[in-house]
């Protein structure tokens, strides 16, 4: 799989330079090429539908649906070919705009068929849209990867889908709702919002397309496909190359299948919401429109939890939601819409199902849609997607023509299955009664009128039990005399009753082989062996599923630098080891395989050793012939352009910090000429899996999901020595302090945080006696700093004193004044008063907050309001300790933290400023922001290891600590 993988990446001397992002005008404009494309074809597919369906009765409905979907399908099977050269030899934006301009025209003409009344010209048209869909089909999608960069790939294919699902719910919709408008006969004066809605949306298709870029052609020299021998030959070039590739083929057959189960999901949607009930085309509409914004929920959330490469790992999710949402709505059987028109709970049900399958839909196609385009050769690209198309609308056409033997009529029906209204006892025999009047005029040859026999019946549900029940008598006597039975003759004769009308009628006329639930079934069960196929037979994706649902839950993963990841060619990732889970992370962030130097001893259980055999771990074991087989065999790996991954520390830090590199390293690289992909897990220390507070899992984490950034370099070329190469890994995690500061959970969040944590624990003691537990501490805080607000300090009075010994209370106020976003400068009261005064001065210090006893004790005089904390004690009010107390113990830490504005405190904010001692002249005041602060408490935690049942003895005065 790796070599062919290899051998089939994209060439990166031949792609044409794509780097842009989402915003681009030409990702834009083929936005709305494809918006407006879809749009169209869905608000002319279903107009034609609906109108064909005025004119044939419920047992040949079946036959409008396989013309009318075959009919846009086939195009895709024919011009196949054509369509891969055509992407392939010229411009893919040259042929984007070429069709487009040919949509106006078809519309046209599609237009001129309602105007002359013919239906089959309708059906000739929705044709030429599927030939014209097909031909530019893979210029537009082909042209994806030549518009937005690699790690845009996904998330692109994830708007594109979400697009084109808005796309079809609104030409569904629009489709729908002119059907039923056009309530005359074809060529009747109702064809002006239809033509004014298919040649708009044609036109501003059209203009959109003129703004993508002008892009190279991929092949120029590629050969037109000019006799029908050419065609085959070129369509079974085009599945050999397909078929060349393994991964390739089976991500192909994989968006066959989910086009597939679409096509059969939708066509069965119509007939669904019939057999519940619906009499008019807008009551498909919510069950479809559910589905598709299904998809599009499903195609965005692949996109995004895809971060940025193509994540094979979600198929599994997508696969079961298949399964499970299909077999739910089998359950859901009964009425959908009522006698009165309106949906039941029964309709709701069906509509969350499905958009419940649209989400497992989309999960599933986008992670497909995105391999074949990133993994396909430029060159091939075109030629590759025309012959997924080929697959995939091969498949379609078939499930048409099984639809439609699912849906012919084979079991006898029965007046019991009926849907009717409730009825009075009274009701029930003046039905039956005249039931039976209207059966002995049939017997006796008088030709009864259903309208005479439901005149003198009074109140609608009876009115419509009686139609449901004469109807069905006179069907089955003109049956049985071998009578023709006329669809629309009921529906003009009985127009405010056409569910009724349709329920008799096709339990008189038989029933399908297949109820509308049946299939639903059958999608359950066909899904059923994908499932298994993606499970036991593709494991990797399987467990990558797992490995990933686990790191989406329990890990909020970071990726830095994934550019930097070869996208062909073997290379050597070189990872500093922190945790157990490091090299699954690794797997994660890597849309290649990385086979894994690992030690077999961690593998001896046989699911892990199994799990490895499936990745293709490389194993090193203590023996020295094993350990030389190991590197031959990453060496071997490395030349076939493979990526090999090796922990060179020999071992998972016990210490958090890189260790030494083993010499081991070099001898990977012997004799190869990849480069070595320098690669540093940063934040990892401190979770569950890593060596912190000295034990490996039975601990706690302390945030849920746990932050982890894995930061990934520059490539080395033919480095010297191990040492180069650790000196990239360590570069790498100093670069990851820079980056992480800029994104640090400042330290009056951390503050606030802890106190919430730790409630009871002690948290401030000094030698006066004095101590304060976490909520003691935070409630203090929160009373004085509210006492502060109202009682001193100015909105804008940003600097202010604290001169205090180092005791509890200096604490609370210096933790009163850091959650009030305001900087506490801790003042040198061992220095003289004019040197205070001077501190004072050059921070624009206007308060300073202080003890009464202290001051008196030093004999300062400070050119700045001293305010006294003895004074404030009889200050606080029982508003003031309520919400302190409802601060501290019921608001969660986010909502207070929110409350004091301190999510808009940023690392480069300044926190305190501390003063020099003076001792050569006038002291200078050092400004330390938050980032400052924190980085150091995050140091010494990490080199420290602080434990929850540690205490620090602090020796030194708060202004110099």
């Amino acid at each position: 799989m790796s070599d062919l993988e290899a051998q089939h990446a994209p060439d990166a001397s031949r792609s044409p330079r794509a780097d842009g992002g989402l915003f681009t005008p030409s990702f834009i404009g083929l936005l709305l090429v494809i918006f407006l494309g879809a749009a169209n074809d869905n608000i002319f597919r279903w107009l034609v539908i609906g109108i064909g369906k005025q004119y044939v009765s419920p047992e040949s409905v079946r036959y409008v649906l396989m013309i009318g979907s075959v009919a846009f399908v086939l195009p895709y099977l024919i011009f196949a070919a054509h369509a891969g050269y055509l992407a392939d030899r010229f411009s893919k934006s040259w042929v984007i705009v070429a069709f487009k301009a040919a949509e106006i025209g078809i519309m046209a003409l599609g237009v001129a068929g309602m105007l002359m009344g013919n239906l089959t010209l309708l059906f000739v048209v929705v044709a030429l849209m599927g030939a014209q869909s097909a031909l530019f089909g893979p210029a537009r999608y082909g042209a994806i990867p030549e518009i937005v960069s690699p790690n845009h790939i996904s998330s692109a294919n994830g708007v594109i889908g979400l697009v084109s699902v808005i796309a079809t719910v609104v030409g569904m919709g629009l489709g729908n709702l002119l059907s039923d408008d056009f309530t005359g006969r074809l060529g009747e004066p109702r064809w002006m919002p239809a033509a004014a809605t298919l040649i708009g949306v044609a036109l501003l298709g059209w203009i959109a397309s003129l703004f993508v870029r002008r892009l190279q052609p991929a092949n120029p020299d590629r050969k037109f496909p000019a006799n029908p021998l050419a065609i085959v030959r070129q369509t079974w070039a085009d599945l050999s190359t397909l078929a060349h590739s393994r991964p390739l083929l089976r991500v192909a057959l994989g968006i066959t299948f989910f086009w597939s189960l679409g096509a059969l999901a939708q066509l069965n949607i119509d007939q669904y919401a019939f057999e519940g009930g619906a009499t008019m085309q807008s009551h498909v509409t919510w069950l479809l429109f559910s589905l598709v914004v299904g998809v599009g929920l499903g195609s965005v959330l692949a996109g995004v939890w895809s971060g940025g490469h193509v994540e094979l790992g979600i198929l599994p999710l997508g696969a079961l939601g298949i399964m499970l949402s299909s077999l739910m709505l089998f359950t859901v059987q009964g009425v959908l819409i009522d006698p009165n028109d309106a949906p039941t709970h029964n309709y709701w049900f069906a509509a969350v199902f499905l958009s419940f399958l649209g989400i497992g839909a989309g999960l599933f196609n986008v992670p497909l849609e995105s391999y074949i385009q990133h993994r396909s050769p430029p060159s091939q690209r075109g030629s590759i997607i025309a012959a997924s198309n080929f697959l995939t609308f091969g498949c379609m056409l078939g499930i048409f023509l099984l639809f439609t033997a699912l849906r012919t009529p084979y079991h006898e029906g029965a007046f019991e299955n009926v849907r009717l209204p409730e009825l009075t006892v009274d009701e029930q025999d003046a039905v039956a009664a005249r039931r039976a009047q209207f059966v002995d005029d049939l017997k006796s040859g008088a030709d009864p009128k259903i309208e005479d026999a439901l005149a003198p019946m009074q109140g609608t549900a009876a009115r419509r039990a009686l139609l449901a029940a004469v109807l069905w008598e006179e069907l089955r006597a003109k049956q049985a005399a071998d009578q023709p039975l006329n669809y629309d003759q009921y529906k003009e004769r009985f127009p405010h009753d056409l569910g009724v009308v349709y329920d008799v009628y096709n339990q008189a006329t038989r029933l399908p082989l297949f109820s509308s639930a049946e299939i639903f079934l059958l999608c359950s069960l066909l899904t059923v062996p994908v499932f298994l196929y993606i499970v036991f037979l593709i494991p990797q994706a399987a467990i990558r599923f797992i490995v990933w649902l686990l790191s989406k839950t329990f890990y909020r993963i970071r990726v830095e630098g994934l550019a930097n990841l070869p996208v062909r060619g073997g290379a050597l990732l070189v990872a500093n080891h922190v945790s157990w889970l490091d090299g699954i992370l690794l797997l994660l962030i890597s849309s290649r395989p990385i086979r894994m130097l690992v030690y077999g001893g961690n593998f001896e259980n046989r699911i892990l050793g199994w799990m490895a055999a499936r990745f293709g771990a490389i194993m090193i074991t203590a023996n020295p012939k094993a350990i030389a087989r190991a590197l031959q065999t990453a060496r071997g790996a490395l030349r076939d352009g493979e990526l090999v991954c090796i922990f060179p520390e020999g071992g998972i830090s016990r210490s958090g910090q890189v260790q030494g590199f083993k010499p081991g390293l070099m001898k990977v690289l012997k004799g190869t000429d990849a480069p070595v992909i320098p690669i540093y897990l940063d934040e990892l220390w401190g979770s569950i899996f890593s060596f912190e507070r000295g034990r490996f899992f039975w601990k706690w984490p302390k945030r849920i999901p746990y932050p982890i950034t894995i930061h990934v370099g520059r490539p080395l070329e033919n480095p010297q020595d191990a040492h180069q190469v650790r000196q990239a890994v360590v570069q790498l995690g100093a670069d990851a302090v820079h980056q992480r500061a800029d994104r640090m959970t400042v330290l009056p969040r951390q503050f606030i945080r802890a106190c919430k944590r730790r409630k009871t624990k002690s948290k401030v003691a000094d030698s006066t006696g004095a101590e304060l537990s976490g909520a003691q501490l935070l409630l203090r805080a929160l009373v004085l700093r509210r006492l502060l607000r109202r009682h001193v300090l100015a909105d804008d009075e940003q600097y202010v004193g604290v001169l205090l010994p180092p005791v509890a209370p200096a604490i609370v106020v210096n933790a009163a004044l850091t959650i009030d976003r305001r900087v506490a400068v801790n003042l040198n009261y061992t220095l003289s008063a004019d040197v205070i005064n001077h501190c004072i001065a050059e921070c624009g210090i206007r308060h300073v907050l202080t003890s009464r006893k202290f001051v008196e004790k030093l004999g300062l005089e400070i050119d700045a309001e001293m305010v006294f904390l003895e004074d404030f004690k009889d200050k606080s009010t029982l508003g003031d300790k309520l919400a302190g107390l409802l601060a501290t113990y019921v608001v969660p830490a986010s909502m207070l933290e929110r409350s004091l504005q301190l999510n808009a405190l940023k690392p480069t904010d300044v926190l305190t400023v501390i003063f020099t001692s003076g001792s050569t002249g006038m002291p200078k005041g050092v400004m330390l922001s938050h980032g400052n602060v924190g980085s150091n408490v995050e140091a010494i935690e990490q080199v420290v290891h602080l434990r929850s049942d540690d205490v620090i003895i602090g020796v030194l005065p708060l202004f110099h600590s």
